[in-house]
């Protein structure tokens, strides 16, 4: 019989090499733990598990707010972040506990959050789409609140996100800043009529140490695993006759509220902002 420290060293075994991006989008049917329906892509928890890096995917909040301003919405995209990774400390915490039966330590909660926060990286291929994504929510958020039917608004919005990320598939492009330039590259290759994942490096700087170092990371992953909760959620609504999504869930995005407004939208504010105690809570 395995103890228990030998049960977690073996199902949570990952590379520290891999830097493992992770973004947040709003969902409808976010699992029963989320009191905010933010969901973190992909929902992983072996980096914070082994207390490695992940690097945060930051959408162009500055479009979004920008955008949101014109419908008479406030964005609070430092409240965004927050309780997207506030909601993914706890799914870790909750699913460490399923697998081992034991406590997540906190120790390793730390590390991961010193070494996270302190990371940075331009990936202008998920900036765009995670961009995409959250302002095409607010829009049919929006369409909502003026007293449009739920259930045929959020369709319309999953079919355009189902169509935008099966195109990606298809083309099988993945914008990256390679030595500084910017290119578009293939992100699988197939063999036998199967597709595989293709590894792909990213300089990564380092705040505390200001020294960029090389990464790898799997693009595909996190495409697929987006990939696969729209088309869940899209087929989830199919199967209703009706829906209403309650609108006070989402305290993101505020109508007529003064929260969410900042003189300027800033990257380093949002990292600052983060506060460990207030995740593990």
């Amino acid at each position: 019989m395995f103890s228990k420290k030998s049960r977690d060293k073996i199902r949570f075994n990952t590379r520290e090499i891999d830097i493992a991006p992770i973004s947040f989008f709003f969902d409808v049917f976010p699992p029963e733990n989320f009191h905010i329906p933010i969901v973190p892509v992909p929902m992983r928890m072996d980096k914070i598990a082994k207390g490695e890096a992940t690097l945060i995917i930051l959408p162009d909040f500055k479009e979004i707010t920008s955008e949101a301003k014109k419908m008479g919405l406030d964005f609070d995209y430092i409240g965004f972040i927050n309780n997207g990774l506030k909601n993914l400390v706890s799914y870790s915490i909750y699913s460490f506990h399923k697998i081992t039966l034991g406590e997540l330590p906190i120790g390793n909660i730390k590390k991961w959050f010193d070494k996270t926060t302190s990371i940075r990286a331009n990936i202008p291929e998920f900036i765009n789409l995670f961009t995409f994504i959250n302002l095409e929510f607010i829009r049919a958020f929006f369409k909502i609140l003026s007293n449009g039917n739920h259930r045929e608004i959020l369709l319309d919005y999953y079919k355009k996100m189902e169509y935008v990320i099966n195109k990606k598939f298809l083309n099988n492009t993945f914008n990256i800043i390679v030595d500084g330039t910017e290119k578009n590259l293939p992100f699988y290759y197939t063999k036998h009529n199967k597709h595989y994942p293709k590894i792909l490096d990213i300089d990564i700087l380092d705040t505390k140490i200001g020294k960029t170092v090389s990464k790898k990371f799997i693009p595909y992953l996190m495409l697929d695993d987006l990939y696969e909760c729209i088309v869940i959620n899209k087929e989830r609504l199919e199967q209703l006759d009706e829906y209403t999504m309650n609108v006070d869930l989402y305290n993101n995005i505020n109508k007529g509220s003064k929260i969410g407004i900042f003189k300027e939208v800033d990257n380093e504010l949002i990292f600052s902002s983060i506060i460990l105690d207030e995740l593990i809570g």
